[in-house]
């Protein structure tokens, strides 16, 4: 698997885009793009994120324009 990244090779194949991968994680990573499923919700507003990682970013966003609301 190991091998996989240095020589390029990516044998799993995602059903719904054709997109590849070299192993299963990133795969299943992947997927959940395809879902409706976006379980991070901003607080400040509507916004949601399938990543956690994405969702911070964004409240760095709200910090940096002084939307961070007294609520929080």
């Amino acid at each position: 698997m190991h091998m996989n990244i240095h020589f390029g090779i990516r044998p799993f194949v995602c059903e719904i885009c054709g997109s590849r991968f070299n192993n299963e994680g990133a795969k299943h990573n992947h997927m959940r793009r395809h879902s409706n499923a976006s379980p991070f919700a901003c607080p400040l507003c509507e916004k949601t994120f399938v990543w956690e990682l994405s969702l911070k970013q964004h409240l760095k966003s709200h910090a940096n324009h002084g939307d961070i609301k007294a609520s929080m």
